[in-house]
């Protein structure tokens, strides 16, 4: 609805956009999905929940390198909390 107030068309332009677009989200949704089930089975339980609250601050800090995204400071503070929190759960997990 908005597309047609502001005139602007939200037509992907070609195959091969439609093709990046498809092989970006099968590829890693595919990619991400095989890798967890992996660790789901060689990990303890307690081990891989924590270590999903990792997936956060790493996909912040890969968009800071990867794509110039600024990151502000509580964010920097509250993925650091988060990823000691992650490294504290895993130390403590084996003997």
């Amino acid at each position: 609805m908005f597309d047609l107030l502001l005139g602007v068309s939200l037509r992907v332009p070609d195959a091969r956009s439609w093709a990046a677009l498809i092989g970006l989200g099968l590829g890693t949704q595919l990619v991400g999905y095989v890798a967890l089930t992996y660790v789901l089975g060689h990990l303890a339980a307690t081990v891989t929940s924590v270590g999903l609250l990792a997936q956060a601050p790493l996909t912040a800090l890969l968009a800071a390198f990867l794509l110039h995204e600024p990151l502000s400071g509580s964010q920097v503070a509250g993925g650091s909390f988060v990823l000691v929190g992650v490294w504290t759960a895993g130390r403590h997990s084996y003997p």
